[in-house]
């Protein structure tokens, strides 16, 4: 596991239109889900979660998937 952490930026539906309108225009592909996370390295677009991927996953699941990805894309 890496020993960095990446920095995050929280964006909150319905709390700040402007950032969430932001995130959205970099994934542009990508419907909107609530909740969601998604990943982003020096700026680019490299991989979302939907709301539908996380149901029925414990916390714990969803941490260690987070864990993989982080991993995997930020080195």
């Amino acid at each position: 596991m890496s020993s960095r952490r990446p920095p995050t930026t929280p964006v909150f539906y319905k709390q700040d239109d402007e950032a969430v309108q932001q995130m959205q225009s970099h994934m542009a592909d990508t419907p909107p889900s609530h909740p969601s996370i998604a990943l982003f390295k020096e700026g680019e677009f490299v991989h979302y979660i939907a709301r539908f991927q996380m149901e029925g996953q414990d916390v714990e699941t969803v941490a260690a998937d987070l864990r993989t990805l982080i991993d995997a894309h930020c080195e």
